[in-house]
């Protein structure tokens, strides 16, 4: 975990996650990587009434604890919807990437909705930035029994590694 606060979230957010701007917001920034090399920053922002019990768990400097899971406090997900766009990173994405300002990234806008006692309710509302010099998108566009797609992120098959 790289920093919890409380937040007031851009429009785009709180639209999202069907908030006013009198709603106070839980904002956790994590760092996803791969034997040690940094390929995603997540910033993601909850209703803080409806998440105290996430704001607990999660400490700045390590990781969410395991026997943390969403069923246990009454969450059960509904869907996703996400989007994909080409940006370029902040500073403080590079710092962390080690690489220069304004790279290119994957920017990643992903809402998480769950079962609520009225129908479906956004949950979550995620802004992930992915390193776009090691991380590939694919997309299989055969739809799978059942009807969906398949997306996977992989690492680029040119990357060199240096240790």
């Amino acid at each position: 975990m790289l920093d919890k606060r409380s937040a007031s979230g851009e429009r785009r957010i709180r639209s999202a996650l069907a908030v006013d701007g009198e709603t106070e917001l839980l904002r956790l920034a994590t760092l996803l990587s791969l034997d040690g090399v940094p390929l995603a920053i997540s910033y993601s922002f909850f209703r803080r009434d409806e998440a105290a019990w996430l704001e607990d768990a999660a400490q700045v400097g390590r990781n969410l604890p395991p026997d943390v899971v969403l069923g246990e406090y009454g969450i059960k997900l509904a869907h996703s919807q996400v989007s994909i766009e080409a940006s370029q990173c902040g500073q403080f994405e590079a710092d962390r990437f080690q690489i220069p300002h304004r790279s290119a990234v994957f920017l990643v806008l992903c809402t998480e909705y769950r079962h609520g006692e009225d129908g479906t309710q956004p949950f979550e509302v995620a802004r992930i930035e992915y390193r776009g010099d090691m991380v590939q998108f694919q997309l299989d566009l055969s739809p799978e029994p059942g009807g969906g797609l398949a997306a996977t992120w992989a690492l680029a098959e040119q990357v060199v590694r240096t240790s």
